[in-house]
C-alpha cells in the first residue's frame, strides 16, 4: 500500500484540502479510487477510512492532530521526500 501510494502521489497531481476531520484529495480523472485504495492498505495511524469518486477521494481523521500527521505525509510523499 505505502509503495504504491507513494508512487501515485508522486506521478499524479493531487490537490490537498480540509473539511472539518476529513482531506479531501483531488487529482485527475479515473485515480480517486486508486489513491484511496492505496491509502487504506498502508494503515496509516489516524486514518478511520476513506472514500473515492472519480477525480476526488475523501479521507477521514480521528481527529484534528491525526488530520495534520495525515496531510503532511500526504504532501510529503507527493514531493518526493523521504519519511522519517
Amino acid at each position: 500500500g505505502e509503495d504504491r501510494l507513494r508512487r501515485l502521489l508522486h506521478d499524479l497531481p493531487v490537490e490537498v484540502r480540509e473539511a472539518g476531520l476529513l482531506l479531501v484529495l483531488v487529482t485527475l480523472p479515473g485515480s480517486a479510487h486508486a489513491i484511496a485504495a492505496s491509502l487504506d492498505r498502508a494503515r496509516w495511524p489516524g486514518v478511520v477510512g476513506s472514500i473515492a469518486g472519480d477525480d476526488t477521494c475523501f479521507v477521514a481523521c480521528a481527529d484534528r492532530r491525526a488530520l495534520r500527521r495525515v496531510r503532511e505525509r500526504l504532501e510529503q510523499l507527493a514531493a518526493g521526500q523521504p519519511q522519517p
